[in-house]
Order: C-alpha cells, then structure tokens, then sequence
C-alpha cells in the first residue's frame, strides 16, 4: 500500500521555506507521492456548496493567498529526487487544454517521469466563472471533448 502526503498551497505550502522542508521530509519518511490542490484564484465570496462535507461549506475560503499548482509541483520536483508527483486535483476548466498539456508534459520530463496526473472538472462556480469561456454548467462536457 502506498501512503501520500497532500499540501495545501497556502500558509507554510506558500514559501519556499515552508515547502521545501515539507516536500524534503515527505520524501525522507518514504512518502510514495506528494500532492498539491489546483486553485488558480479563490474569490473573496464562495457561494457554491463544498461537495465534500456535510455542511456544503469550504474550510479554506479564508484567503485568496495561493500558489498555482503547476508551478509548485515544478519548485518540488527541483528540490527532490523520488517521491511521485500529484496534481490533486487538476482542474479542467482552468487551463486551455494544450497548454495544460505541454506544462504537464514538461513537469514529467523534468522530473524524470514522477508526474500523475488527478484531472477533475471542479466544483467552484465562481472560480471557474473568472479563468474559462466555457459556462459552469458545460465544463464536463467540455471535458470530455
């Protein structure tokens, strides 16, 4: 069985000083991979519900303060050596599909092969409302084109 370590990008996630440390010690207790969340942006007003509580309320809507995912999983592969790389999850709408692909690809090569990918559609209305063309309510059939 393999056990991970999941990081928010926010807080000590948010500095290299936090993150290095986190991602050295992960590594260093045999960690299989370590995983980062994808928000590009968080809005000041969260009005969608958190699927994944009972309360529909997001714990993390205290700040707007986060680091991109793609970046972060690059700064953490520099930093070290084995364990496995997680985007937890990737959202779709986010990104334009090719270029999403061609910075997944490069954080692979990069890091010799580490990379697996968690794609998702996402949750949050208002996020998606402000980083894609395609409406809320089609981004899984987007996804699926």
């Amino acid at each position: 069985m393999d056990f991970g370590l999941h990081v928010g990008t926010r807080r000590a996630g948010a500095t290299p000083e936090g993150l290095e440390p986190i991602a050295i010690r992960a590594e260093e207790l045999g960690f299989s991979y370590i995983g980062f969340p994808d928000h590009v942006i968080i809005p000041h007003k969260v009005d969608s519900k958190y699927p994944y509580n009972k309360q529909g309320l997001w714990p993390a809507q205290d700040t707007g303060t986060c680091l991109e995912q793609l970046m972060t999983l690059a700064y953490v592969a520099a930093v070290t050596k084995n364990i496995r790389l997680l985007t937890s999850v990737m959202v779709l709408p986010h990104r334009s599909p090719v270029l999403a692909a061609k910075m997944l690809a490069t954080a692979d090569v990069l890091s010799k092969g580490r990379l697996t990918i968690g794609l998702g559609i996402g949750w949050m209305a208002e996020e998606i409302q402000v980083l894609s063309p395609i409406p809320f309510k089609n981004r899984a059939a987007a996804a699926e084109e």
